[in-house]
């Protein structure tokens, strides 16, 4: 779903953020590696284990979420199973969004209700899911909640092999 939106939306040489996206970006191969910028927080601890060069992928740089400098640059920004791992997902999304062109996109999946599922522990201190509304659902262990706007497509998608649902959240700036 994700790849096909991409392709069809995505203009010649449209530019795309993929962050969060660990040792190596799933968009790699959809997108030129010229129009593809990576980040992940761990960028520098995957470099000194993976050659990229040797591969021909593009590199993540060393940035978070929540520290995303990008205003108005990219015509689709995406993450995947990461915003649910960031310090804030509120301060992560309007990052994400801020980066985005007018008239581009910003993509969002993930398993729902990852914090709950994991019980708390680790890097899952979120449950990020859709309502049946299709906003974008935030909410804490401590019960705080969030809820963001403006999904052009939101998908549920049950993961048979893992019992899970994965969701698909994409909003158009």
């Amino acid at each position: 779903i994700v790849y096909n939106f991409i392709k069809e939306k995505l203009p010649y040489n449209g530019k795309v953020l993929d962050c969060g996206s660990g040792a190596c970006s799933i968009l790699n191969g959809t997108v030129k590696n010229d129009n593809l910028l990576v980040t992940d927080l761990l960028a520098s601890e995957y470099a000194k284990i993976f050659d990229y060069s040797k591969h021909d992928i593009v590199q993540p740089i060393p940035l978070g979420c929540e520290d995303l400098p990008y205003r108005d640059q990219f015509d689709i920004v995406h993450i995947s199973n990461a915003i649910d791992h960031t310090t804030d997902p509120v301060k992560s999304y309007d990052k994400l969004l801020e980066a985005v062109k007018k008239d581009g996109y910003l993509i969002i999946q993930g398993f729902e209700n990852e914090g709950e599922h994991e019980k708390w522990e680790g890097m899952h201190q979120w449950n990020i899911s859709l309502t049946p509304t299709n906003q974008l659902r935030i909410a804490s262990k401590d019960g705080k909640v969030t809820y963001k706007e403006g999904a052009t497509i939101a998908e549920r998608v049950y993961i048979e092999m893992l019992g899970r649902e994965w969701f698909i959240f994409i909003v158009k700036k």
